[in-house]
C-alpha cells in the first residue's frame, strides 16, 4: 500500500513543486537583479566619496605656512 502511494505523491508534488519553484526562481532572480543594482549604486557612491577624500588629502598636503620674511634690522 505504501509503494502505490509513493509514485503518485511524487508525480503530484513534481507538478506542483515545479510551479512553486518557477515562482521562487523568478522571485529570487528579481531579488538578485535588485541587489546588483544596489551594489552598483553603492560602488558609485563609494567612488565619489573616495574621490572627495583624495581631494582633501591633496589639499592637506599643500604647505600653507607662510614663509617667514626677515624682520628689518635683524642680524642674519
Amino acid at each position: 500500500m505504501l509503494a502505490s502511494l509513493g509514485p503518485k505523491q511524487g508525480k503530484t508534488s513534481a507538478v506542483a513543486g515545479g510551479t512553486y519553484y518557477a515562482g521562487e526562481v523568478q522571485a529570487l532572480t528579481k531579488e538578485i537583479t535588485d541587489l546588483k543594482l544596489s551594489v552598483d549604486l553603492l560602488e558609485k557612491e563609494r567612488d565619489f566619496y573616495f574621490g572627495k577624500l583624495r581631494d582633501i588629502e591633496g589639499i592637506d598636503s599643500i604647505d600653507i605656512t607662510p614663509a617667514r620674511s626677515p624682520t628689518p634690522g635683524a642680524a642674519q
